[in-house]
Order: C-alpha cells, then sequence, then structure tokens
C-alpha cells in the first residue's frame, strides 16, 4: 500500500537532516516492506520520503522520481490508472521518461500544468511534490480520500504523512487530545475530515490541494474537485438503462484497476459490493475473512459468492483475543 512522509522547513529554522525523514518513514515500514526512498534538497530545507511495496515497474520504479533536470522531485502512494494515457500525451510534447512507474507522469504533468494536474488523474493517490524552481512544495489527496495524508503546520515546519505517527516520529507535533474531536468520534464513530484526534494534526480533505511557499512560509488549501451534479439528460431513463450503465462502468472501472506486475486476488466480503467487483474481475483468486461470533459474520455469503463465480477461495477465520492485540491493534 506504500507510505510518504515529509517535512518543509522555513528559513529560520536548523537545516533538515536526512535522519529526521528516515526515522518518519521508519515509523510506517509496515505500509511498504519493499523499499525506503528517501530525498533532501540541497538547501536542506526540504525533506521527503517513502516506503514502497512494489506493484508497477518492480526493477525502475524506486521513488523519488524526478523530471529530466531533476528540479521537480515527487513522492506518492497509490495508482494512476490512465498513466498510459498521460504517459504517451506527454511524450508528443517532448518530456523523457526514464522509467516505466506510474508516478514518473506526475512530474511531467506538474511541469505541464502546475497544480492543475490532478485534474488529469484517474487514480488513488496521496502526492508530495517539491519544484526547485519555484519553491513550491505540494501535498494532493485523491478525489475521493482513498489514500490517506495528514499534515500540520508547527511555526517553522510544515509536516505530513501517510500516518499520524510518521509526524509524531519527528517531534515537532505535540502528542495532545483534541477533546471536541473526542466528542465527535463518540457520535459518529469516526473523527470528520479535517480534524483528527490530536490539537493541530489535521487530515487532507478528499480533492484538496495544500501549497506551500517555500520563501514566504504561507500555505494554502485547495478544493479541486466535487462530486458532479446529475444533469438532465438522465432523467427518464428506465431502470434497464441504469441497470446497463452502472454494470459497464463498474466493467470499466474494474479493468482500469487491474494492472499490476504482481498477482492480484478479490477481498470478497460477501456483501453487494465486493461481489460485483469480483464478478467484473474475470477468473478470481478470492480472499475472505469470517469470525466464530455469528452477529457480524458475512462469510456463509462470501463462499456463496466464490461459488458461484467458480473462484478459487481462500478463507480464514479470525479468533483472536481483542484484549490481548490491544497494544498492536492501537499501534
Amino acid at each position: 500500500m506504500c507510505g510518504i512522509a515529509g517535512i518543509a522547513a522555513a528559513a529560520s529554522a536548523p537545516p533538515l537532516e536526512m535522519s529526521q525523514v528516515r526515522s518518519m518513514c521508519g515509523s510506517i515500514v509496515h505500509r511498504g516492506p519493499d523499499e525506503e526512498g528517501l530525498y533532501l534538497d540541497d538547501d536542506r530545507r526540504v525533506a521527503m520520503g517513502m516506503r514502497r511495496l512494489a506493484i508497477i515497474d518492480l526493477a525502475g520504479g524506486q521513488q523519488p522520481i524526478f523530471n529530466e533536470d531533476r528540479s521537480v522531485a515527487t513522492v506518492y502512494n497509490g495508482e494512476i490508472y490512465n498513466y498510459r494515457e498521460l504517459r504517451t500525451e506527454l511524450e508528443a510534447k517532448g518530456h523523457t521518461f526514464r522509467t516505466n512507474s506510474d508516478t514518473e507522469v506526475i512530474v511531467h504533468l506538474w511541469e505541464e500544468h502546475g497544480a492543475g494536474f490532478v485534474d488529469r488523474l484517474n487514480g488513488m493517490f496521496a502526492i508530495a511534490l517539491h519544484d526547485l524552481r519555484t519553491g513550491k512544495l505540494l501535498l494532493a489527496r485523491d478525489h475521493l480520500g482513498i489514500k490517506p495524508l495528514y499534515w500540520s503546520a508547527t511555526g517553522k515546519h510544515l509536516v505530513f504523512g501517510s500516518e499520524i505517527k510518521a509526524l509524531l516520529e519527528t517531534g515537532l507535533v505535540e502528542r495532545q487530545l483534541d477533546v471536541d474531536s473526542v466528542r465527535q468520534y463518540l457520535s459518529w464513530e469516526y473523527v470528520p475530515a479535517p480534524r483528527t484526534l490530536l490539537q493541530g494534526v489535521y487530515k487532507l480533505e478528499a480533492a484538496q490541494l495544500l501549497l506551500l511557499d517555500l520563501s514566504t512560509g504561507e500555505h494554502e488549501l485547495r478544493q479541486y474537485w466535487n462530486v458532479p451534479h446529475a444533469d438532465d439528460s438522465t432523467a427518464a431513463w428506465s431502470d434497464a438503462q441504469w441497470q446497463e450503465a452502472v454494470a459497464e462502468q463498474l466493467d470499466v472501472s474494474v479493468r482500469a484497476q487491474l494492472m499490476s506486475e504482481v498477482p492480484l486476488g478479490g477481498l470478497l466480503s460477501g456483501g453487494v459490493d465486493s461481489s460485483l467487483v469480483a464478478s467484473a474481475m474475470g477468473p478470481l483468486k478470492a480472499f475472505s475473512i469470517g469470525f466464530n461470533e455469528a452477529s457480524y459474520n458475512e462469510l456463509p455469503w462470501a463462499q456463496k459468492v466464490g461459488a458461484h463465480l467458480g473462484a478459487e477461495h481462500h478463507v480464514k477465520i479470525i479468533d483472536s483475543s481483542v484484549p490481548a492485540l490491544f497494544d498492536r491493534l492501537m499501534h
């Protein structure tokens, strides 16, 4: 699943050390066990890192990824499903690629479109990008907020990461409880974005950019997309037309997301969503988790769907003591 982390320091702050971002990445090593990638600019004002779970371009997709003259660097967590089309377009405009990774389209799209490049992406992503020429740092989260990204502005630093523990690892962010967020959690069973359980630590919201001007230390948040309103063209559709349209779009979306250089499987819960996705995947290795507690065990439904689809179905029953696992679950 990968993970990213980083720090931007004001001119009045001490220069950054590579060890700081290495420590941040070490706290999220479980997100990307395959390799580590680190970046520190020559002025030691921006440090970025990532932990990689290799999916595409296993040999050549190491991050950070740079543009041709290494003036733009990025680390990112996610997948860009239309990267091949974007690459063809960018090569036609003269951009040179050195890898087969989907990551590399990000730096070249930034060169062409600036912060507007996110509008061209079809995928799930949490992106950090540093442009040495303009002195800008960009953070971006995908349209629906599939990939997590947390940030905190501490006066002389802006820190970010795929998990809060990476921010805390810097020692620059206080572990101070936000009591109002606790109230929200007890009401809704989660903390609505942009807040978190810690004061001063925020979630970058779905379809949101954070742009930091390193020369001034000022940052702005910008919404780049919202769920579109329905138009009049579908007002008179019949149920059959809706069924056909949804089935077609589901097939298109699933096919686009089946790109990988490692084997793929489907997590089959037995619910409507996972069953539809599994049915659109074609020949399937399915994986399901069951519980001995019948009140929230959906395994019988998953097994029925797996049998119907003729899937190679792998099942595991979880029967662990939650109190015994509490410390590990909290981490």
